[in-house]
């Protein structure tokens, strides 16, 4: 260890860390933790126990989804499946979007095709959330329809960018009135006169005004029809009145004695609002205050957070919520030190909190007993995020309670339609290649089924939990990780050592093909590269855990030799090609996505929006200064909540209620990563092709094939150029140059 330490201290860092952690990792996820409290093992940290409360998933709690919009319904999904949505494919009707060439439309119009399957799914998503959320959704979009028509008329084109900075300019208006109101203004006129002309002679304008008038009058209408419903007025939802029916049911102190603590989780926070009102709350919010009285049963005390409020406020809320996770550190839940300073919070308690996902990750609320999620769970992982923070590690409660909201009639027709969308954007990146932002938003099928058995809780849920928690945790990567360092503990790390690059094996499987094991330089970073490229020219294998099922074996199999006439390194010619092509450029492509200059941009365009500043109200001010820090090179690199809010805010741009929340979460897995702050690192700059280096490969043939014993000795030579593929597969392996 001392020796890896003194590495560490020579070097600065780099891979060496992450080597570092991967030999001294003790594994404690919370999976592992709860198997072995579950075996009866005691666990103990400083003498206190490592117990996590028992967990119960009772069944859904369940509305009608068609009850919620009456006569509406059918509408509603109606326009969702058949509105043009042109003002977001305008190169469908030959309108040339700047910096596009005119012989990449065909693609373009595809992807766009993607970009709209997206933004149906959207208006599903808030449909099921509640009436607010759609209505605050379709209200937008007339607006902006509006709008576009009125320039369309005049011969110019409205693109997503020029309205936005024109909705700065109005003051978050964006309408026909307040570019009436603005009159003179110089901005204005600036930004009028430079926006793009309609070139007739190439556009089909009638077509497009025709299909942009039909969405709008579409739209206009259905969102009278939604402003009508009963459901509209939040002490009539009838979702509203199933969530109310349960609250109310549940006892008024819990396991401790102590007022029952209720935490409501929504993705939006237009239904956050929503609650908040039909629960008491005033229409226009807190303003300043910690809580109201509610008007639900047993005179519980109510308060709401969303991204717009600030950490100051929100540890105000939280502390009177759940002041014993707040203020507990390392001392004992009965410490007397303890209960005298939460004492006056807890006189000012708050009972029931509804928040977005503002909260679902990285916060302690194990004050509460009871957690429920008032929208679909899109994503099941989220459930547990929200979960995990009631499920915790010195929770004061043996069991806490998990309910889930969702429409018993209606549901699966739903998830028909989504099923139906994510399939088209899929089935678009099959045949064109999509960028990660859209890919980013697909539903994949297993959450659809996950869906189908949260809603019938108990055995059923509770396994999509466990799922869920374990898949969160990487506990298959850990297993992986703690059986290689088993091995390198029994072989010893001196003569793995001492292994040449370029060392390779050839071993029986079920499943053949080649494995290629591909590093960057330490100078670049040194990240290491997995493939697998099976024989019957089937999907590469990227995964590093699924790739090492391929190849591993026990330690006393024997190595498999190929006959005399035979050499191996031919079928390792077309797939190292295949992979240091496919890697280098993959690696050029990530550095430049990934800058996170991009993504401090794509922050600072959308917060020109007054309308997004007036949703955020604090958290507008708090971005700006952190668009203004230093960042780390490798803020969008990792595969984690970040990245995901950063897809999602890319796919945004339409809409200025789905650009708060995508901002609101961006903040959230930023404060989760604590990349909230300046954290600046060292710079790598971007390597090329050549730069890949080979640490291993090995190839994989079908048992029984072999010509030769494992005895049998074979010269190593390297093909000459242009020797034939090899014919050991029945369909050849496809394989890359040695380096």
């Amino acid at each position: 260890m001392s020796a890896l330490v003194a590495a560490l201290e020579k070097t600065g860092g780099g891979p060496g860390l992450l080597n570092t952690m991967l030999l001294t990792l003790v594994r404690r996820t919370r999976h592992d933790i709860r198997k072995r409290q579950e075996a009866g093992e005691p666990l103990e940290v400083d003498g206190k126990p490592l117990v996590f409360p028992e967990h119960e998933i009772p069944r859904a709690i369940t509305y009608g989804l068609r009850e919620l919009y009456g006569d509406v319904y059918s509408r509603v999904i109606e326009a969702i499946e058949s509105l043009n949505f042109a003002v977001y494919n305008l190169e469908a009707y030959g309108i040339e979007r700047p910096g596009v060439k005119r012989a990449d439309t065909e693609s373009v119009v595809k992807r766009n095709d993607a970009y709209i399957g997206i933004i149906r799914t959207i208006y599903l998503k808030r449909m099921e959330s509640s009436v607010a959320a759609l209505m605050a959704t379709v209200r937008n979009q007339v607006n902006y329809l509006e709008l576009f028509l009125s320039f369309l008329d005049q011969g110019k084109v409205l693109f997503a960018k020029e309205r936005d900075r024109l909705r700065v300019l109005l003051g978050g208006a964006l309408d026909d009135e307040a570019l009436e109101a603005a009159g003179g203004d110089e901005d204005v006129q600036a930004l009028l006169d430079s926006l793009q002309q309609v070139d007739t002679a190439r556009c089909d304008v009638s077509r497009l005004s025709e299909a942009v008038r039909a969405d709008r009058d579409a739209l206009d209408g259905l969102l009278h029809a939604l402003e009508g419903l009963e459901a509209a007025d939040p002490a009539k939802d009838p979702k509203v009145a199933a969530l109310r029916a349960v609250i109310d049911g549940l006892p008024a102190l819990d396991d401790n004695g102590l007022p029952t603590k209720i935490v409501v989780f929504t993705n939006y926070k237009d239904t956050a609002m929503h609650l908040f009102e039909a629960f008491g709350g005033p229409a226009d919010g807190l303003k300043g205050d910690v809580r109201t009285l509610s008007n639900l049963a047993g005179e519980r005390w109510l308060s709401v957070l969303t991204g717009s409020d600030d950490k100051k406020r929100r540890a105000q809320v939280l502390a009177h919520f759940a002041p014993l996770a707040a203020l507990r550190e390392d001392r004992d839940n009965d410490d007397p030190e303890l209960l005298a300073e939460i004492a006056p919070f807890r006189e000012q308690r708050v009972d029931v909190l509804i928040a977005t996902d503002v909260l679902s990750e990285g916060q302690n609320l194990q004050d509460a007993q009871y957690l429920i999620n008032y929208d679909l769970h899109w994503n099941p992982v989220r459930m547990i995020q929200r979960a995990g923070r009631i499920d915790r590690l010195f929770s004061p409660h043996e069991r806490v309670y998990f309910y889930n909201v969702m429409p018993e009639k209606g549901l699966e027709d739903l998830l028909k339609l989504v099923k139906k969308l994510s399939s088209k954007v899929k089935a678009i990146d099959a045949t064109l290649g999509l960028d990660a932002s859209v890919l980013g938003e697909v539903i994949e099928a297993k959450a659809l089924d996950d869906i189908m058995r949260i809603q019938q809780g108990g055995s059923e849920a509770d396994a999509v939990y466990l799922e869920g928690e374990r898949r969160a945790e990487f506990d298959d990567a850990l297993d992986q990780l703690r059986a290689y360092i088993e091995l390198v503990k029994s072989l010893g790390t001196k003569d793995v050592r001492s292994l040449p690059d370029g060392i390779h094996s050839i071993r029986e499987g079920d499943e053949p093909g080649v494995f290629v094991q591909l590093k960057m330089p330490d100078e670049y970073g040194g990240e290491v590269f997995w493939r697998f490229y099976p024989a019957d020219s089937s999907a590469v294998i990227a995964s590093a855990i699924e790739a090492a099922s391929r190849i591993a074996c026990d330690p006393e199999d024997e190595r498999a030799e190929l006959g005399p006439e035979d050499n191996p390194f031919r079928y390792l010619i077309e797939p190292l090609k295949a992979a240091i092509a496919e890697l280098g450029q993959e690696y050029q492509r990530r550095m430049s996505a990934q800058d996170p200059g991009e993504l401090v941009k794509l922050v600072r365009s959308r917060l020109q929006d007054p309308t997004v500043q007036e949703r955020l109200g604090d958290l507008a001010d708090t971005l700006f200064d952190w668009c203004d820090q230093p960042h780390p090179s490798d803020l969008l690199k990792r595969e984690d909540g970040v990245q995901e809010a950063y897809r999602a805010l890319k796919v945004a741009e339409a809409d200025p209620v789905v650009v708060s929340e995508a901002l609101e979460r961006l903040w959230m897995e930023l404060e989760a990563k604590g990349l909230d702050r300046p954290l600046p690192r060292p710079a790598t700059r971007p390597p090329s092709e050549r730069d890949l280096q080979l640490v291993c490969w090995e190839l994989v043939v079908p048992p029984r094939t072999l010509t030769a014993g494992a005895g049998d000795r074979v010269e190593e030579v390297v093909p000459e150029e242009g020797d034939p593929p090899a014919s050991l597969f029945d369909t050849a392996v496809q394989l890359k140059t040695p380096l």
